[in-house]
């Protein structure tokens, strides 16, 4: 059995001991002597006016998400034309689509469309058998029958019979039936040559069909025609027109080329006479200006399914109100307005030839001038002397069915007119 040393001395370390002892202390030493002499990290403080630090790396941008976003919508753009361009399935199966004309309107449509509440109108003539144009379109049936209307807004419908005078009705947004009594006439027989771009197009008046066009046909002479040119491949076009005492109708249109549905009609309307001003009825019943005719007319827009109306005014002739059921992409509407029933006379100008003379803005032929047919009424003067530069301004009367004389004198005192006795 061993025995420890520490009973040889009394439990007191030996020298062996104290050897071991003072090399553990010299180790340990050594270590805290290390830690001392180890330099120590600097140390930050965060001023205390600052209230937050960005810590966000400068110049680091990641652009990855709006790469993935740019794909996502290039693939989403691609299927979308695929799907347009290429349908799987036949056109008269397919939902319309927005598309816009590429004869752009002068006038937008509505940005907001109301909602349509038809309603359905009984027709009836005496005799039966006659065609019906609603609001510019023909029935399919003739009468006895019926169509669906816009229960909100009113419009006008032509009766058309084969040895009867065409008759034309307005109507309200309340009115259920129309009925009415033709009168017989003699029609005479009326030129009509038709022309379109691209040839071949099937050509109908008031839902007859007539053949293919060029066209040179004779058809009963009516008030009013609503001819429908439609080709394969292309936008059907519509044209009503009045006819009135002409013996024969020249009509040529280029059709606009396309088979996707859709959902916007352009109509172009046209004015007798031209620059005629052209304002269209809003949802709220307010007639809004569109602008003037012009020589080529002026194009408003209106969603197809949708009634519009609009109205032309000129000076001197009754304004004319019009609404069209939008039911093909393109219609042409040319609008003949009546002319007033005014009292006119004739403006008997004498005096110098080299006198200067405006009526109402025109100038006027060097003098002695008979301006004739003028409104009767006041009418603007002013007669200018080019050598004395002396000017006159005034006022003077044509009184109706007669002939009114004003006598002009130039001085250098001035210009002076004098009014001599009216003859009749």
């Amino acid at each position: 059995m061993s025995q420890s040393d520490d009973d040889l001395n009394n439990g007191s370390p030996d020298m062996g001991d104290w050897a071991a002892i003072n090399t553990v202390q010299s180790a340990d030493k050594k270590q805290a002597d290390a830690a001392l002499s180890a330099p120590t990290p600097p140390t930050y403080s965060i001023p205390q006016e600052v209230q937050s630090i960005d810590f966000t790396p400068k110049g680091y941008r990641s652009y990855t998400g709006l790469g993935v976003l740019g794909l996502v919508v290039l693939i989403g753009g691609g299927l979308y034309y695929g799907y347009e361009m290429y349908p799987t399935q036949a056109l008269e199966n397919q939902k319309p689509v927005f598309l816009t004309s590429s004869q752009k309107p002068d006038r937008a449509l509505d940005a907001k469309p109301r909602n349509v509440v038809e309603r359905t109108i009984e027709f009836s003539t005496q005799p039966p058998g006659a065609r019906v144009i609603l609001n510019g379109n023909p029935l399919s049936e003739l009468t006895p029958t019926q169509a669906n209307v816009a229960s909100d807004i009113g419009g006008q419908v032509r009766f058309s019979l084969p040895g009867y005078a065409d008759s034309f009705k307005s109507f309200r947004d309340t009115d259920t039936k129309i009925n009415m009594s033709l009168k017989q006439a003699e029609h005479k027989a009326l030129q009509l040559n038709v022309e379109s771009r691209p040839l071949g197009a099937r050509v109908s008046v008031d839902g007859v069909p007539l053949g293919e066009s060029p066209l040179k046909t004779k058809i009963e002479r009516h008030a009013q025609i609503a001819l429908k040119l439609h080709s394969k491949g292309h936008y059907p076009h519509v044209i009503i027109m009045p006819v009135g005492d002409r013996e024969s109708v020249n009509i040529g249109e280029t059709l606009l080329a396309g088979v996707t549905p859709r959902t916007q009609g352009t109509i172009r309307v046209v004015t007798q006479p031209e620059n005629a001003m052209i304002e269209r009825k809003n949802r709220e019943g307010l007639w809004l200006k569109a602008g003037r005719s012009g020589f080529d007319g002026i194009k408003l827009a209106q969603n197809i399914g949708m009634p519009i109306s609009f109205r032309a005014s000129a000076e001197g002739y009754q304004t004319k109100v019009f609404t069209l059921d939008v039911v093909h992409p393109f219609y042409t509407v040319n609008l003949a307005l009546t002319e007033t029933q005014v009292e006119r006379g004739d403006l008997q100008l004498n005096g110098g030839k080299k006198l200067l003379v405006f009526l109402d803005s025109e100038e006027l032929d060097s003098l002695p001038q008979l301006a004739k047919q003028r409104k009767a009424g006041l009418h603007n003067l002013v007669v200018v002397d080019p050598k004395t530069r002396k000017r006159l301004r005034t006022k003077v009367a044509v009184i109706a069915n007669q002939t009114t004389t004003y006598q002009l004198n130039s001085d250098a005192a001035g210009i002076t007119i004098q009014k001599q006795p009216t003859q009749k």
